[in-house]
């Protein structure tokens, strides 16, 4: 995450695994909470430093396969924005 002219940005890195709406149908209730639970703590965090989401939906939220088989959120795709609006470009 950074500043450039003024606008923030997020670089991600790849991502290897599939959305939580792909994944959902698989995973126990107890595995579904738990991810909506780390979510929500990211999200939050995103709002501490002035991010917020415009759609934010389980098709946006990239769950990585890690070695032990299991799946961890891993960031989501497009929709981050700056709370302050940006003039617009010249």
């Amino acid at each position: 995450m950074g500043r450039h002219e003024g606008r923030i940005y997020i670089a991600m890195r790849f991502i290897n695994g599939t959305t939580l709406d792909r994944a959902a149908a698989g995973l126990s209730l107890e595995r579904r909470l738990e991810l909506v639970k780390t979510v929500a703590e990211a999200v939050h965090a995103a709002h501490q430093v002035g991010l917020i989401h415009r759609h934010l939906k389980p098709a946006k939220i990239l769950l990585e396969d890690t070695a032990e088989g299991s799946s961890s959120p891993g960031w989501w795709t497009s929709g981050w924005r700056g709370r302050k609006r940006s003039p617009p470009p010249r």
